[in-house]
């Protein structure tokens, strides 16, 4: 058990090479176990950075109505990136090129119709 979750209750999943094939996989995982009968309700937890916690929120809403009859409970938790910080950010080439990244992202995102 970890901090009272026993170890069979919690997927990590791993095998993804980005934000929405994350999702869909995640999601693929709770669909396995809810078509088993197990279980009807999930509690998701979601960790990301602080600067790509909008969009996974995003991608992952628009996932979940595909899933009308799974009830998901959903945690968010944005960690810290040291040269993407709100006050931060905008000083370092680094931080102007993730948040320039993540803009585009959600803008061809939302062009696809996957936010």
């Amino acid at each position: 058990m970890r901090d009272g979750v026993p170890e069979n209750d919690i997927i990590i999943e791993a095998k993804s090479t980005n934000t929405l094939e994350n999702m869909r996989n995640t999601l693929k995982a709770l669909t396995y176990i809810y078509e088993e009968g197990t279980t009807t309700c999930f509690n998701l937890i979601i960790v990301t950075s602080n600067f790509h916690l909008k969009r996974s929120i995003a991608l992952l809403r628009n996932q979940l109505k595909s899933f009308p009859n799974m009830m998901v409970n959903v945690y968010w938790f944005g960690c810290p990136y040291p040269s993407c910080e709100v006050h931060s950010w905008r000083h370092s080439q680094e931080g102007r090129r993730l948040v320039a990244k993540e803009l585009i992202r959600i803008i061809q995102h939302r062009l696809t119709h996957k936010i």
